[in-house]
């Protein structure tokens, strides 16, 4: 059971459905086998505390029961689910399926309520606590994300700014952290305005751990261009799978990522090429698409050798002035305590201190 509650809250915490928590792999060879240290000791605590609050073992029973019949009944809500989204069976029978099933599960529910008061409130309590904590950091995270897509730095103002994005541009290459998987963050307008330069070659680094277990290597880096050549800024999507284990050092992380950026420029030169083909026939003077991509490839290598910085913004939530006071009490408080104690991405990312920016 202790080993389940690890892997079902990595599971939440990779679809963002709770705060980030250390996650230990306790076994090179086996995929999957985790320990969360914090979640133990919770555990311990709660265990404790339900045996010194309850009295007799008729009260344990009690609170048996009602975790064995809500896990009954959230199993067969999850089957009809998937009965009507992804196997599209029949509507009558998983009307059947429904009434059979989860009708006994209510009756058997009802039975029990009226023992509530003798030891099954504890697991009804806790039930409640863990939605609300899971609800909360879902509801607080997505409104973070809406407001970084409404604050994203517009395509005209890069223009505007040329190439050099009105700074000096120093050889080396800036991983930019953020959660936008289209457009140019505003945390990094905040960078061009802070620092006396900015590296020769941008990426926005975005993490998604997506509903698969596991993503194979070649797929986990998605590539594509923010601006023009010139500019040279990408846009990188890195997917995770919730069974995935834990990130590769940084290392090797960089390795793989400059590796992928370089494939990702071959494929678009070949395309270019191609595309360009019957072009060059009739026009001797188009530039030679062999040059350019050697030139970018060089300008890459160069890049790499200067080194690797990584670009961290920390970014703040709260609820507007005018908004309801349960708003204001999940997002400027309650979501705030969670994200002030949960891991950090710095954390996560394991990442030596004199990178980080």
């Amino acid at each position: 059971m202790t080993t389940a509650t690890f892997s079902c809250i990595r599971q939440s915490t990779a679809l963002c459905c709770f705060p980030r928590l250390k996650i230990i792999h306790t076994s090179q060879k086996f995929m999957g086998q985790i320990y969360i240290p914090v979640l133990n000791w919770f555990l311990l605590a709660f265990t404790l505390v339900l045996v010194c609050s309850i009295s007799n073992i008729y009260e344990i029973r009690n609170a048996y029961v009602i975790a064995e019949l809500g896990v009954m009944m959230m199993t067969t809500i999850l089957v009809t689910l998937v009965m009507v989204l992804i196997w599209q069976i029949n509507i009558v029978i998983v009307l059947i399926f429904v009434i059979i099933f989860l009708g006994m599960e209510l009756i058997f529910f009802s039975t029990v309520l009226s023992s509530i008061g003798d030891g099954s409130w504890i697991i009804l309590v806790f039930a409640i606590v863990m939605f609300l904590i899971m609800y909360i950091w879902n509801y607080g995270s997505k409104l973070k994300y809406e407001t970084e897509v409404r604050k994203k730095m517009s395509m005209e103002l890069m223009r505007q700014l040329g190439c050099n994005l009105g700074t000096v541009r120093a050889p080396g290459i800036g991983l930019l952290y953020n959660e936008l998987v289209k457009g140019v963050p505003g945390i990094f307008g905040h960078f061009l305005t802070s620092l006396p330069a900015v590296d020769s070659m941008i990426i926005f680094v975005c993490v998604k751990y997506v509903p698969v277990p596991v993503v194979p290597q070649g797929e986990r880096f998605l590539f594509r261009r923010v601006c023009s050549k010139s500019y040279h800024i990408f846009r990188c999507i890195t997917r995770y799978g919730y069974k995935d284990v834990g990130k590769e050092n940084h290392q090797t992380f960089e390795q793989l990522l400059i590796e992928s950026l370089e494939k990702f420029i071959l494929r678009e030169a070949q395309e270019r090429k191609q595309a360009l083909h019957e072009v060059n026939r009739e026009d001797p003077s188009v530039s030679d698409p062999e040059q350019i991509l050697e030139k970018e490839l060089s300008f890459i290598r160069i890049a790499k050798e200067s080194g690797v910085v990584y670009l961290l913004g920390h970014g703040d939530i709260r609820a507007r002035k005018e908004s309801w006071f349960i708003k204001k009490l999940i997002i400027s408080y309650f979501y705030a305590f969670l994200r002030k104690n949960c891991r950090s991405g710095i954390a996560n990312l394991s990442v030596p201190h004199q990178q980080l920016i």
